[in-house]
């Protein structure tokens, strides 16, 4: 397709073609220590596509904004276009979470380009990101939500816009990360399965519901060429960022939020009544050994005792003996015997 705007003519390809990307070993951090930990303790793969989807207040934003800001503590740039949020208003909700964009953003390293999706087509967005990405030249792209497109074309227009967005930027070797906001249901159901084929690394984030409360979980679905972790994780939302709790099963079952604190309380209570348990009978066999070895003592004692009586007696006969013998002599030469 061909577009002309205040730029002049523009050509955009349907998508490229071949898929022979430049390759790179390089990682990217995720601004999430323990996210990194499950991604094979490396980070995003650069030149990679991501996917960070999940259910409205599960923190896909926070995910976004971590990443922004680990990519420009490290002197690289990022290039954020928000389809929902003014950026003032995205800088003053991040400040939640302990996240400060707004340093970068005067560094010029980082860059926020609000895309308003009714006021052009998805050929327009496409070669505006294209230009800006031309004229920028930042390490990553963040587009939070993808989602909120769908006010502007049909999914599989969506798809297509997409696609040819994440070819542009792999043949570049800029890392591109997408959240998008499910509606219920399986997120891997829910959340752009259009293009599930084209995303390198898949996170889903989850909301736990139980009786009393609302809890979130991280899992990483996919993530191509390196080992991941397998494991549901509960994390928060604090002044300190995301933190991902450590695994608790809560004896086979998946257990978060108070209830999860309730059953890590009594497995402490437990585990610190064994211990004292433990230690109790640890101190009864030490008085045991102490009192076996009184005894011991005692005997040792008792014995010396009677090796010495029996060697005094041995003298005594021995004396008695000997005197004996000097009798008989002297009575032997008193009788002049022979």
């Amino acid at each position: 397709p061909m577009l002309i705007d205040e730029g002049g003519l523009s050509v955009l390809p349907i998508r490229a073609l071949n898929l022979d990307y430049p390759l790179t070993e390089q990682h990217l951090r995720t601004g999430i220590p323990r996210l990194d930990t499950m991604l094979g303790g490396k980070g995003f793969q650069r030149g990679s596509c991501i996917l960070v989807s999940g259910s409205a207040g599960s923190g896909k934003t926070s995910v976004a904004a971590l990443f922004a800001a680990q990519l420009t503590r490290e002197g690289k740039r990022c290039l954020y276009l928000p389809t929902e949020e003014a950026p003032r208003q995205l800088l003053r909700n991040l400040t939640s979470i302990g996240v400060d964009l707004a340093v970068p953003l005067r560094q010029g390293l980082l860059q926020m380009l609000p895309i308003r999706p009714t006021i052009f087509g998805l050929e327009q967005h496409l070669l505006n990101i294209q230009r800006e990405v031309e004229h920028f030249r930042p390490a990553a792209v963040i587009i939070d939500p993808t989602s909120s497109l769908t006010s502007i074309g049909d999914p599989l227009a969506i798809t297509g816009m997409i696609i040819r967005l994440i070819n542009f930027l792999k043949m570049k070797g800029i890392t591109l990360l997408l959240t998008s906001l499910t509606a219920g249901g399986p997120p891997e159901e829910a959340a752009m399965a259009g293009i599930s084929s084209q995303v390198d690394t898949w996170i889903v984030l989850k909301m736990v519901q139980t009786p009393s409360e609302r809890n979130r979980v991280l899992c990483i679905l996919k993530s191509r060429g390196m080992g991941h972790s397998n494991q549901l994780r509960e994390y928060t939302l604090s002044d300190r960022g995301l933190e991902l709790l450590d695994v608790y099963d809560g004896g086979g079952a998946e257990v978060t939020g108070t209830g999860r604190l309730r059953q890590q309380a009594q497995a402490e209570a437990q585990a610190k009544a064994r211990s004292l348990a433990a230690e109790q009978g640890e101190r009864a066999r030490a008085q045991t050994r102490r009192n076996l070895q009184a005894q011991i003592a005692e005997l040792e004692t008792q014995l010396s005792e009677t090796k010495r009586d029996r060697q005094r007696e041995q003298r005594r006969l021995q004396s008695q003996a000997a005197t004996l013998r000097t009798d008989q002599a002297r009575l032997a030469r008193a009788r002049k015997a022979d």
